[in-house]
């Protein structure tokens, strides 16, 4: 076999292997869309945005003015996905950071992604975002 059929051959393999490995991470992704989130973990009495959506309308309340939440109505024009918040925890964990992403999961009462309350995704993407 001379040097060039070697390298065809080589190249033809990477390319199955390539073929496989998307597969393979389409379906355990899939599978992991699926997944109930019955964690053991005790879920927070009050997520954190809640709090401070309850913090900042009584602070508001307080001193006569309006809250932002009732003058923004960016974040409900544009939610934050599962997608957007698991690629920069991805990010930050493939950064060497794997073990600050699973205590701020942690944070959110949740032992995975999947676990965390979508209405967290806004605060848990820029409390990800923080990590360094």
């Amino acid at each position: 076999m001379t040097h060039l059929s070697s390298i065809n051959a080589l190249a033809s393999d990477i390319a199955r292997l390539s073929k496989t490995l998307t597969t393979l991470v389409a379906e355990i992704e899939s599978a992991h869309m699926q997944e109930p989130a019955t964690e053991t973990a005790p879920a927070p009495k009050q997520s954190a945005k809640k709090a401070a959506q309850t913090k900042e309308a009584k602070q508001a309340e307080a001193t006569g003015e309006t809250s932002s939440l009732e003058t923004s109505t960016e974040a409900t024009k544009n939610p934050v996905t599962i997608e957007q918040v698991r690629a920069v925890m991805a990010e930050k964990s493939q950064a060497g950071l794997t073990a600050q992403v699973k205590a701020l999961l942690e944070t959110f009462g949740a032992a995975k992604l999947s676990a965390v309350n979508p209405e967290d995704y806004e605060a848990l993407l820029e409390a990800a975002k923080e990590i360094k």
